[in-house]
């Protein structure tokens, strides 16, 4: 037996343990922080909330990943759900950030539809969102034209 081959096998599996604790606990934030920000953008109805229209868009856009990545359709309900709902930030976005009640009504269903997708979404998925998401900013970044455009 190799005994390179056996440490490697051995700290192949402590990273992997690593990153599971790691993803265990990227889903426990995720539904914290989308609580957190769904209240908030409750509270702030017709005033301007910048953070909260980030904050909730923002983890609506990885609930969807995660979807997409444990292998769902893109027009599964969830996903409709979720993208309505993210059009509906958009539009508040345009309206100078102000959260109206009917995107808080939005927010507040493809919240919960969220919720569940981070509660079943496997590791996997958790992880593969992770990466897919920081490549996606590493590509353009702050000196990207594309980079200003994202705002809300």
């Amino acid at each position: 037996m190799n005994l390179m081959r056996f440490l490697d096998s051995g700290i192949d599996r402590i990273k992997q343990s690593e990153s599971d604790r790691v993803a265990e606990r990227l889903r426990r934030d995720w539904m914290s922080a989308l609580l957190a920000d769904e209240t908030r953008a409750w509270m702030n109805l017709g005033q301007v909330d910048r953070g909260a229209l980030r904050g909730v868009l923002g983890l609506l856009a990885l609930a969807g990943f995660c979807h997409l990545h444990d292998g769902h359709d893109q027009d599964a309900p969830a996903m409709r759900v979720i993208r309505s709902a993210i059009s509906a930030g958009e539009q508040c976005g345009h309206g100078g950030s102000v959260i109206t009640r009917e995107a808080a009504q939005a927010f507040a269903s493809a919240a919960s539809r969220a919720r569940e997708i981070f509660r079943t979404a496997s590791l996997g998925a958790i992880k593969a969102t992770v990466l897919t998401v920081n490549n996606r900013l590493l590509q353009g970044g702050p000196s990207s034209p594309r980079w200003n455009q994202i705002r809300i």
